[in-house]
């Protein structure tokens, strides 16, 4: 009796360990169950189970709930997870699985459903854009709830001329992946026409199928070139003044543009500079005076634009003379004339007379055409007229309106009360003696000034009566002519000297 309750026992033992060891049935995890915006690659994942000796999964996946119309069908899934590949856009998927260990098969799974996405959204252009560029880069959102898109193999980029993508100009291109296998998010449409309306849409694709269209945006690409500088109606424009135009696009496509430039409205005989790929130009042509109208166009491989808005400008015609000033009176026979230079010109001509109608002027051509100024040699103790004008080639600008000067002070009375006035030794070397004698016992102001007008040593010696003299070191100062003047109030008495 005792032998038969063992065994009852131990049978009882073995299929409480049998039924123990029973494989589990797997769980689903992911896609979440109904998910909605899967990728073609959508792996199935489920949670592992065990079981006696090696574990193996069957997964099936399908477009039906009854597992009729199956898609997988393996059952020799070794891991807790299985691969799509290539899987339908926007079609809804069924799955489950069950286990099987060395000695038993589980239940299926739960049937978890998941659909996979069909349809991305566009960035740029917006519907409606207008001055789209020539190559306009079409860039569309590289998620897809909240997940970077992946899984397949890139996107379909349709664009045409007509609504309804049916004419000869309607165009099919794809985007892929860049250099690491991530799939682009952006793509450039090459050498559109000017001014031209297209449509566009997008759509994901892989070998095996392709999603939804987005919703079809209308943009208008760019109708011509804008122009930068210099602003319509500008006066005054030196000769470096370049032609400047807003770049048609922002991709490096254009190939050329034409920048044509007239002296009359109508462009009736006009000058026409190609210019590949710059947006600028520097014509080589300008005349004084004269005024210019311009305008651009640009072209590429398929197509070339209307020609821009006509502007107009007016090269500079006369110079502004700075110093001296009109009707300034100096203390120096050699002045040094100044005037407001321009750019980009062969150099000057100056003239300088001593009769208002220029009638007896000497001319000097200054040919560097950086310089603004120019010393003059000895004057006579004199008024003086004076102008200039530019050159370039054969051309020249109008003369500027005379200036006059005088020369050491003409006009000024000298000084009545002073009288012996010398400067000795003259030439000098190291110093100098300035000696006069003064009538009155007034304020006396010594100035030894350069020929350039430029003090070179100023002394106030206070008020003076009788007998004067004083010496100066002049051993800085360099070889050349020099002026010495004794001022008392508003009156002056000048005296050159050399220093050897």
């Amino acid at each position: 009796m005792m032998k038969k309750y063992y065994v009852i026992f131990i049978m009882l033992i073995v299929a409480q360990f049998t039924f123990a060891q029973k494989v589990s049935v797997p769980q689903p995890t992911s896609p979440e169950n109904e998910y909605e915006t899967a990728f073609p690659n959508a792996v199935l994942d489920w949670l592992a189970v065990s079981g006696i000796g090696d574990i193996t999964y069957h997964v099936q996946l399908a477009t039906d709930e009854s597992f009729n119309d199956l898609i997988v069908d393996d059952d020799a899934v070794a891991v807790s997870a299985y691969f799509n590949h290539n899987l339908d856009f926007g079609q809804q998927y069924f799955w489950r699985v069950k286990a099987s260990d060395a000695n038993n098969t589980s239940e299926w799974s739960t049937v978890f459903s998941f659909t996979t996405f069909s349809e991305i959204q566009l960035k740029d252009p917006d519907d409606g854009d207008d001055d789209v560029d020539i190559r306009p880069k079409v860039q569309w959102k590289d998620k897809v709830d909240g997940n970077l898109i992946e899984g397949f193999d890139g996107f379909d980029v349709e664009f045409d001329t007509s609504a309804n993508f049916d004419s000869p100009l309607a165009q099919l291109l794809k985007s892929g992946k860049d250099d690491n296998g991530v799939i682009l998010d952006e793509f450039v449409i090459d050498y559109l026409l000017f001014g031209t309306v297209y449509y566009l849409h997008v759509r994901p694709m892989h070998a095996d199928d392709h999603g939804e269209w987005t919703e079809t945006v209308a943009f208008e690409t760019v109708f011509t070139v804008d122009l930068k500088k210099p602003n319509n109606g500008a006066d005054e424009i030196e000769f470096d003044q370049m032609l400047t135009w807003k770049d048609l696009e922002n991709n490096d496509g254009i190939y050329e543009y034409s920048c044509q430039v007239s002296t009359d409205e109508a462009f009736t005989d006009p000058v026409t500079l190609v210019i590949e790929r710059e947006t600028e130009v520097l014509p080589e042509f300008y005349k004084f005076g004269t005024e210019y109208f311009w305008r651009v166009k640009g072209s590429h491989v398929n197509d070339e634009s209307d020609y821009s808005d006509v502007r107009s400008f007016e090269t500079i015609n006369v110079l502004e003379l700075e110093s001296p000033e009109d009707g300034e009176h100096l203390n120096t026979y050699r002045p040094v004339l100044k005037w407001g230079s321009i750019n980009a010109i062969d150099g000057y001509q100056i003239r300088i007379s001593k009769n208002a109608d220029m009638s007896d002027a000497v001319y000097h051509n200054v040919l560097n055409a950086g310089s603004d100024s120019y010393p003059l040699n000895e004057l006579d103790k004199s008024e003086y007229y004076w102008s200039v004008r530019a050159y370039k080639g054969n051309d020249t600008c109008e003369w500027a309106e005379n200036y006059n000067f005088s020369t050491m002070n003409v006009g000024i009375e000298d000084i009545a009360n002073v009288s012996n006035f010398t400067i000795s030794p003259n030439p000098a070397v190291s110093t100098v003696k300035v000696a006069f004698t003064s009538a009155n016992n007034t304020e006396t102001v010594i100035t030894i000034t350069d020929v350039l007008g430029k003090t070179v040593i100023s002394q106030n010696i206070g008020t003076v009566m009788g007998d004067y003299s004083k010496s100066f070191d002049i051993s800085k100062l360099e070889s050349g002519l020099y002026v010495v003047e004794v001022k008392q109030g508003n009156s002056t008495l000048n005296q050159k000297f050399l220093v050897k």
